[in-house]
């Protein structure tokens, strides 16, 4: 039987994917508590949610927050654009997941979830992709009994802010769509960001251990809600 008694903490819950997470975190009867640090107020009441408003410069004061989670979802993410500057965006999609991290291994949380990007590699010429792939390395560098590292494509989903280049490539995506069908299943170029937040959530729930990376060709394996963890398990085997 699956115990309702765990506490989830996340992180980035005030964008599109995390919007999605913490709803289902709410939803899901394998949470009986639910932390989000976030800057601020999500103007949301649950029963089960504890809504916090941090300064995620100051780390130490996030500290407490930590304290007998069982599950980190990291769901952080900007675009240089929004961020400001480069170094902006690195404190937001490789620091502060990286202190997140260290925070939650220190204390004890047994699984940390976070959201990267296909083709992250810590030495990649991108800007965008080596920042992602510094930031796997980073977080895996700490001890947890799982972590779970998901690398969506192109994220769809309405976002408050604009971004051209998804919105083009939204397009291209549905043209080829069919056509990419015929020769590979395999193969996304895009995945719904509930969809991703539905495969985070249910992911949490399988009891796997050590490093997991998850393609979106692999995400799609998780998204059904009426999935059950053998399935899914079994699934991750063929």
């Amino acid at each position: 039987m699956v115990s309702n008694q765990k506490t989830a903490l996340i992180l980035g819950a005030s964008g599109l994917t995390g919007g999605f997470c913490l709803k289902y975190l709410l939803d899901s009867n394998y949470y009986s508590s639910v932390i989000a640090l976030v800057r601020t107020d999500l103007n949301i009441k649950h029963p089960k949610l504890k809504q916090v408003i941090v300064d995620f410069n100051n780390t130490a004061a996030m500290e407490q927050y930590y304290v007998d989670v069982d599950d980190v979802f990291c769901c952080l993410g900007s675009t240089i654009k929004k961020a400001g500057s480069q170094s902006a965006f690195r404190r937001v999609d490789f620091h502060i997941p990286t202190e997140a991290a260290n925070i939650a291994s220190s204390h004890g949380v047994k699984q940390f979830l976070v959201i990267s990007s296909a083709g992250a590699y810590n030495k990649s010429s991108n800007f965008y992709l080596r920042v992602k792939g510094e930031m796997e390395a980073g977080i895996s560098q700490f001890t947890f009994r799982a972590i779970h590292i998901f690398r969506p494509s192109l994220l769809m989903g309405t976002r408050r802010e604009n971004r051209p280049a998804e919105a083009f490539t939204k397009v291209i995506s549905k043209l080829l769509s069919p056509v990419i069908g015929v020769f590979s299943s395999k193969l996304i170029i895009s995945i719904e960001a509930s969809d991703l937040a539905t495969a985070m959530v249910n992911v949490a729930q399988l009891g796997k251990e050590g490093k997991n990376i998850y393609s979106s060709a692999q995400i799609e394996k998780y998204i059904d809600k009426k999935t059950s963890a053998s399935q899914a398990v079994m699934s991750d085997i063929e």
